[in-house]
């Protein structure tokens, strides 16, 4: 039988980082701008007492449901899996320039 030793690979491979923060960069303007409408749909959502809207019609799945964006242009990852900005709930999406 073969068998991985998931502890001595991590223990042989990671280098443990003991710097400060210091080489992190901050959120760029377009994370900013999405973070506020992010705020701005929960602000509303939690105004209606739950989702904007809702797709009756497709049952969900893993595969059920095209990438959606809040706002192509700004975001950089594959953004957040709803069909529109008013479809449900969502996730927050890494976006970076």
């Amino acid at each position: 039988m073969k068998t991985v030793d998931v502890r001595d690979f991590i223990i042989g491979n990671v280098t443990p980082y003991e710097g400060d923060e210091s080489f992190l960069a901050g959120p760029t303007e377009n994370t900013k701008a999405l973070n506020r409408l992010v705020a701005e749909l929960s602000r509303k959502e939690r105004e209606n007492g739950g989702v904007l809207d809702v797709d009756v019609r497709t049952v969900s799945g893993i595969t059920s449901h095209r990438p959606g964006y809040l706002d192509k242009a700004k975001e950089k990852s594959s953004g957040c899996r709803r069909t529109n900005r008013s479809n449900g709930r969502f996730s927050r999406s890494a976006a970076s320039e």
